[in-house]
């Protein structure tokens, strides 16, 4: 921002520099004779010298290391998430979008001059299919970092062979604490604990008070969704709310029927006013 701004005081600079020896020249054209020493009374003040304008960038130059995914010509990229099994519409559009997004910076030249290499592996939320779909891009297609690893259990038993391999995973949309504490993983989204204080700020706002709050917690039955549950019932309880229990929903189960009838006997019972889902859109 501060780059963008900088031509502009220049430019505004130069412009008060100029009004100011115009104005001046008027009076002095205007008054005739003895004009000089009103002219010198009223002249503009000095315009501030234009800040300096920023060093240009240095150049950055890309050395090829095929064994890192990194060739002459491509940068080798890879996704594992779900794209046909049980949470597929919580994953799968992450994989079209980051297909889209690769497609479009390869048709504006790429990066350091090469073109961006895509690998998107299905592991149908199984951590076998996982575990063998890491190894492959690991091992077999050198790829320089995954821009996703869906499934909170399958993210976890990666660790060792991402910090063995010292390969990153960028942007995965799984924020549990042992991803957390991996210098492999940079994520992009608020960590679990964080969106459970958001969701005490969020019913302190709609209920006047965060001690206001009944809530319930319907999860998916996943690590993920144990940890998000603990989590919202800690920032609940601390704030001086009421939890009064989690409903797991089974990973491949077809409906929710069961927990929105227990959703409907705990607001009859306990007056819950406010619920923490977890899940994948479909659930």
């Amino acid at each position: 921002m501060m780059k963008r701004f900088i031509p502009i005081l220049a430019a505004l600079a130069m412009l008060a520099s100029a009004c100011g020896s115009d104005g001046s020249g008027d009076a002095a054209s205007s008054s005739g004779t003895g004009s000089s020493s009103a002219a010198a009374t009223t002249a503009a003040p000095a315009a501030p010298e234009a800040p300096e304008a920023p060093e240009a960038p240095a150049e950055v130059t890309l050395n090829s290391s095929p064994d890192d995914g990194i060739t002459d010509e491509v940068i080798k990229v890879g996704w594992i998430g779900d794209l046909t099994g049980p949470t597929a519409s919580a994953q799968a559009f992450n994989a079209h979008g980051s297909a889209a997004y690769f497609e479009c910076s390869n048709a504006d030249g790429g990066i350091f001059g090469r073109q961006w290499e895509f690998f998107a592996e299905d592991d149908g939320y199984n951590a076998e299919k996982s575990a063998i779909a890491l190894t492959k891009l690991i091992e077999d297609e050198n790829v320089l970092a995954l821009v996703d690893l869906g499934g909170s259990g399958q993210a976890a038993q990666a660790i060792p062979e991402l910090e063995a391999a010292n390969v990153a995973v960028i942007g995965p949309p799984q924020t549990i604490d042992p991803t957390l504490g991996s210098g492999q993983f940079f994520h992009n989204i608020a960590a679990y604990g964080d969106q459970a204080d958001i969701f005490v700020g969020e019913a302190a706002n709609r209920l006047g008070d965060a001690s206001n709050a009944v809530v319930m917690g319907i999860v998916l039955e996943v690590p993920s969704g144990t940890e998000y549950a603990s989590y919202v019932q800690d920032s609940v309880i601390a704030a001086g709310g009421t939890y009064v229990g989690t409903e797991y929903v089974g990973l491949r189960v077809q409906e929710a029927t069961a927990q929105i009838l227990k959703l409907q006997s705990a607001i009859d019972q306990y007056g819950v006013n406010m619920v923490a889902l977890h899940g994948a859109p479909f659930h």
